[in-house]
C-alpha cells in the first residue's frame, strides 16, 4: 500500500504515463506505446465515505443487499469491522453496526482478520465468513473465534459459527474462501490457518489435535451446519495464510484452489478439484516455485483460461495459462522501494484491458505503490505505470471495486498499520484521464 504522509482527499499526482516507477519499469515483452494524454491517480476515499485513519487487514465487496450495487466490508484489525452500503453513485455509508465488533461480550479484542461472503443456507441473502487470530500469547480464542455472520433479514446478522461447527478456537485464522468442493452448489468453506507457533500450546491437548490447528476444508451440510472433511482435503497448516482463491484453472468444470503460505518466501501451492472426491496437489506440475507474498485470479489475454498475477518480494509478476498449466513469471514492474505485499486487477480506465495495483511495503514506512495500465496485443500484455497518492502506514491490502457499477475499477487500499502501531490510511483510488 502506501506513504510517508497524509495528503487531502483529491490530491492527485499528475504525471505523463512514460514515467517510470522505481528502476524496474520491466513489462510483458516490451515496453507500452506512450498515450499523448496525461493520467493521474486520486484518492477519493474521503468524499466516498470510506476513509479512516485505522489498523487495518483486509476488504471483500458485497452485493449484501441484492439491489445491484457493489457494496464492501471492511475490516480493521482489532479495532472491529464495518459493512458500507453503496449509494450506486459510489458514496457509501455504514450498515449492521452491531455485527463485527471490537470486543466479545466479556470486553475482550477480537482479532479478526479476513471475510468471505456466500449464500450458506440459499435463503438469498448473503452470509459472512470471517476468521480471527490468537494473539501473540497464543491464547485459545473462546469468545473470539472465528465466526458465521448469518443474514436473516436485509441488514440483519447473526453470528452463528458455533452453532454451525466452524468456530475453530484453536486456528490462527487468516484467509477464507468459500468454494464448490462437491458440485452440490451449496457453499463449501475452505478455512487458512498460519502455521503453529512453536511455544507450549494447550490446543495440543484438545481432541482432534493436531488438526484443529491446520487449514481445514468444510462441507456445507444443505443450509443445516458444516462438517469437515479432512478426506476431500488435508494439507496442514499454512495453506491460505496470505491468500485464499478459487478458480477453474484445468477448465473441467470443477472449483479449484490456489493458496499463498507465510510471505516472503513460500511458493504458491495449486490443488485441483478432483470432481468432488477430494483435491490434489499439483504444484510440482507447474511453474509455481517463486516466493510469492500475494496472488489474485484473472483472465489477463483474453483467452477465456483464469490467469494469475502475483506479488514478490521484488516484483509484481503474472503467469500466463497455456492450456492449463502455468508459465512461469514474467515481471509487470517492480516496486520504487521496499517488497510487492499485494495485487489487485481491474479496468482502471476502462480500454478493456485489465490493469495491475501494485502495493509495496517496507518495514521502516509505506512506499508509493503503482498502477500499471496495460496496452498491447492480445495475448502479449505490457504495463506503463502511474504513481499512486502517498499514504501514512504499512502497505497490508489492495481490493478491486466497481462502486458506481459502470466497469470502471478503483482500487480499495488498506495500509494496515505503521510504526508503534500507528494507524495507517484507507484511501480509494481511482485513474482519470485528462
Amino acid at each position: 500500500m502506501r506513504g510517508t504522509m497524509w495528503l487531502p482527499s483529491f490530491l492527485a499526482v499528475s504525471l505523463v504515463v512514460a514515467s517510470v516507477v522505481g528502476a524496474g519499469a520491466a513489462t510483458g515483452s516490451g515496453a507500452a506505446s506512450v498515450p499523448a494524454t496525461r493520467v493521474h491517480a486520486v484518492d477519493r476515499a474521503e468524499v466516498a465515505g470510506l476513509a479512516k485513519r485505522s489498523k487495518t487487514w483486509e476488504a471483500s465487496p458485497v452485493d449484501y443487499d441484492r439491489d445491484g450495487d457493489q457494496d464492501v466490508w471492511i475490516g480493521y484489525h482489532g479495532q472491529g469491522g464495518r459493512l458500507w452500503s453503496n449509494n450506486g453513485r459510489g458514496r457509501y455509508r455504514a450498515v449492521a453496526k452491531s455485527a463485527w465488533p471490537k470486543h466479545n461480550d466479556h470486553g475482550k479484542i477480537i482479532d479478526r482478520h479476513d471475510c468471505d461472503w456466500a449464500d450458506v443456507d440459499r435463503n438469498r441473502r448473503p452470509d459472512a465468513y470471517c476468521t480471527t487470530g490468537r494473539f501473540r500469547s497464543n491464547e485459545v480464542k473462546r469468545g473470539r473465534d472465528n465466526e458465521l455472520w448469518m443474514q436473516s433479514r436485509r441488514g440483519r446478522f447473526r453470528d452463528v459459527a458455533n452453532r454451525w461447527g466452524v468456530d475453530l478456537p484453536c486456528g490462527r485464522g487468516r484467509h477464507v474462501t468459500f468454494v464448490d468442493a462437491n458440485g452440490d452448489r451449496w457453499p463449501d468453506l475452505f478455512v487458512g490457518n498460519e502455521k503453529p507457533r512453536h511455544m507450549p500450546d494447550p490446543c495440543n491437548r484438545r481432541p482432534g489435535s493436531p488438526r484443529n490447528e491446520q487449514s481445514r476444508l468444510f462441507v456445507n451440510k444443505h443450509g443445516r451446519g458444516f462438517r469437515s472433511a479432512p478426506r476431500l482435503w488435508d494439507y496442514g497448516a499454512g495453506p491460505g495464510t496470505s491468500c485464499a482463491e478459487v478458480l477453474d484453472f484445468d477448465g473441467d468444470g470443477w472449483q479449484d484452489l490456489l493458496t499463498c503460505g507465510h510471505r516472503g518466501g513460500e511458493s504458491l501451492r495449486l490443488y485441483r478439484n478432483r470432481q468432488g472426491h477430494g483435491f490434489a496437489d499439483v504444484t510440482a506440475r507447474h511453474d509455481l516455485d517463486a516466493p510469492v507474498n500475494d496472488a489474485t485470479v484473472a483472465d489477463l489475454d483474453h483467452d477465456g483460461d483464469p490467469d494469475l498475477v502475483i506479488a514478490m518480494p521484488g516484483r509484481f509478476a503474472y503467469q500466463l495459462s497455456a492450456k492449463g498449466h502455468y508459465r512461469p513469471p514474467t515481471t509487470i514492474g517492480r516496486p520504487a522501494h521496499g517488497s510487492g505485499r499485494s495485487v489487485a486487477v481491474g479496468d482502471a480506465d476502462r480500454d478493456g484491458d485489465l490493469d495491475v495495483y501494485g502495493l509495496a511495503a517496507a518495514g521502516g514506512g509505506n512506499p508509493d505503490d503503482a498502477i500499471w495500465l496495460a496496452s498491447g496485443p492480445t495475448g502479449d500484455p505490457a504495463y506503463t505505470p502511474i504513481h499512486v497518492p502517498s499514504a501514512r502506514g504499512k502497505g497490508e491490502s489492495v481490493t478491486s471495486l466497481d462502486p458506481r457499477g459502470n466497469g470502471r475499477t478503483e482500487f480499495l487500499v488498506l495500509n494496515g498499520y505503521g510504526r508503534a502501531l500507528a494507524p495507517g490510511s484507507i484511501q480509494l483510488i481511482r485513474v482519470s484521464r485528462r
